[in-house]
């Protein structure tokens, strides 16, 4: 065969496969082949909190301690009791110091009606510690805040008062 005709016939399948579409023709047909937002979209997995608290740690999967015995320098958990029904997901746990996001950490929920999970955040210096607990569209569950108390001593002039 001869060269010239070998790469004319290849030209001629590559370029017969483009065609020429007016710019209005192009917008209708993206239009029709372009999915539904909400077919695209991932469906949200329902899911609700139980209970929630601050606690000084967390033995067996349950919260130990009052709160009230943390003070400023020291690590304080958050405990969380998760309803997920449907299928595992996973909650967001935004951790604010004194009104500022300092931290996010991502806890995997497994799929039962009393799912525990637990976040841990360094007090440091702050006055107000606030958690907010998101699904996994972003969407707020809850909101809990403690107070951090200056002092040397427990009880009433120390210690976090929780609200």
């Amino acid at each position: 065969m001869n060269r010239r005709f070998v790469f004319a016939a290849s030209a001629a399948l590559v370029f017969s496969s483009f065609a020429v579409v007016s710019p209005t023709a192009r917008a209708q047909d993206a239009a029709v082949a372009a999915p539904a937002p909400s077919a695209s979209a991932p469906e949200a997995i329902p899911v609700s909190v139980v209970r929630a608290q601050f606690a000084v740690r967390v033995e067996s999967g349950k919260p130990i301690g009052d709160a009230s015995e943390l003070r400023a320098g020291q690590m304080v958990t958050y405990w969380v009791e998760v309803n997920s029904p449907k299928a595992a997901t996973t909650v967001t746990l935004v951790w604010k110091a004194d009104g500022v996001e300092a931290a996010r950490q991502s806890l995997d929920v497994g799929r039962a009606p009393a799912w525990r999970t637990w976040g841990q955040f360094p007090i440091r210096k702050a006055k107000v510690v606030e958690v907010q607990v998101l699904d996994a569209t972003g969407a707020e569950l809850r909101t809990d805040s403690m107070t951090v108390l200056t002092g040397e001593s427990g009880g009433t002039d120390g210690g976090v008062a929780v609200r």
